[in-house]
């Protein structure tokens, strides 16, 4: 196992709205850098950051959860989180503890509450944002338009 200074780790947080598709998103990061050989599905209830009884029955993510990651020699702390607001404390938690956020929009619905409140958590924290769209590649998706909506 490396060890890591504290100058070579990161914690990043994804939020986004409840079924944006962040835990995708990080099993898609987790495949891309090696943690794990295969693409899990919250459908098919076989993500790695998803592994609770209940989180597998329901689809989607109840507790935060860290997946950790090695890109260019920095020790990357995943942070999945809770989109539905019921599980808000837990987005809390990830946000007390993170130097940069990915707050991830579903293409198909653009802007949604759960957007611009992680927005907000971002911006009372001072935390630097970066932004994912998902599903670009349906016909339907005019990715231009969220963007211009974010501004």
């Amino acid at each position: 196992m490396n060890v890591y200074g504290t100058e070579q780790i990161r914690n990043v947080v994804l939020l986004g709205h409840g079924g944006a598709g962040k835990t995708t998103v990080a099993e898609a990061m987790a495949l891309i850098t090696g943690v794990t050989k295969r693409m899990g599905k919250v459908a098919d209830g076989n993500t790695i950051s998803d592994y609770d009884k209940e989180e597998v029955k329901r689809k989607f993510s109840i507790q935060s959860s860290v997946i950790p990651l090695e890109v260019d020699g920095v020790k990357v702390n995943l942070l999945d989180t809770p989109g539905f607001f019921d599980f808000s404390g837990e987005v809390y938690e990830a946000l007390s503890v993170a130097d940069g956020a990915i707050i991830v929009i579903n293409g198909k619905s653009g802007v949604e509450v759960g957007t611009r409140k992680s927005f907000d958590f971002c911006a009372k924290r001072g935390i630097p944002v970066i932004v994912y769209i998902t599903c670009v590649e349906d016909e339907h998706v005019d990715a231009s338009a969220i963007i211009d909506e974010l501004r």
